[in-house]
């Protein structure tokens, strides 16, 4: 799929969405703001969309979703230069965030700070090389925090830049 007419949705309730894997260069808001008293569920991974996209026609609270889950695998947002990491203030609720394979260093601070009920995170197959102690300390703070994927990332094992990690993990 290339594009989503934007009456896609009127008048049809969707819970769970999947539009991943596919070659969508960008999406009308129109299109998922009719989906904002049913929606909970969104795939929209693995599509060329830059944040633009993201904010303006899923994160925006013009469009004024409450999704529980979000899936954002494989949208190069490390490497774009309009990511920002309060990009998900506006979705407080949500409960899963895919962030795996999105070209991201750090684990920015914000991020965790905006996402109080957060119960799994996949930061899986980034560029992660450590998590900052202050991070980490943001994430000790998510009580329904349940699981995080980490795998696939260039971690540094050095033990001054590993250890704090590793002793969060035991904690």
């Amino acid at each position: 799929m290339v594009a989503l007419d934007p009456a896609a949705f009127i008048n049809v309730s969707v819970k769970d969405l999947d539009m991943s894997s596919n070659r969508l260069p960008g999406l009308d808001p129109a299109a998922l703001a009719t989906l904002n008293a049913s929606l909970v569920r969104l795939k929209i991974g693995e599509n060329p969309l830059q944040v633009s996209h993201l904010w303006s026609s899923i994160m925006s609270p013009r469009v004024g979703l409450n999704l529980s889950e979000l899936d954002i695998s494989d949208i190069k947002l490390g490497s774009d230069q309009h990511f920002q990491a309060d990009l998900f203030t506006f979705f407080r609720d949500l409960q899963t965030l895919n962030l795996s394979g999105c070209a991201l260093s750090t684990l920015p601070l914000e991020l965790i700070h905006s996402l109080p009920n957060l119960r799994e995170l996949d930061i899986s197959r980034n560029a992660l090389s450590s998590i900052a102690d202050i991070s980490l300390s943001a994430l000790s703070t998510l009580n329904s925090l349940r699981r995080i994927y980490l795998h696939s990332n260039p971690w540094h094992c050095d033990a001054c830049l590993i250890g704090p990690l590793l002793r969060w993990l035991d904690a």
